[in-house]
């Protein structure tokens, strides 16, 4: 995996206690196109020739990831569907990325 730049929506319950700028770990191509139908709380930084932060990506991997969400959250009746497309506790490398999950299970229910 490789480690890339992003950034939250810290207003957001899901990054709840979170900085602005975060490092997550990506393992694939995968990624959401920010749009309406979610709130997009975490993505990708937009510029591809900065999205890298360690690693290696190849130029085609990190076009498709610049700007693209990584977590999200979708009302969906009278819930919430919380997405996470980065492995956030991957061997608790870094602890700021699986706060996330804390806040999905003990914030989101409530709101």
């Amino acid at each position: 995996g490789s480690a890339f730049k992003g950034m939250l929506d810290t207003t957001n319950p899901l990054a709840f206690g979170m900085k602005e700028q975060i490092y997550s770990l990506k393992f694939g191509d995968d990624g959401l196109v920010p749009n309406t139908d979610f709130q997009t709380v975490g993505y990708y930084v937009k510029d591809a020739d900065d999205v890298l932060a360690s690693g290696y990506a190849s130029d085609e991997n990190k076009e498709k990831a610049a700007g693209m969400a990584f977590a999200a959250v979708e009302n969906m009746g009278s819930g919430k569907v919380v997405f996470l497309l980065d492995n956030t506790q991957y061997r608790m490398f870094w602890v700021g990325p699986s706060r996330m999950v804390q806040n999905a299970v003990m914030l989101l229910p409530g709101m």
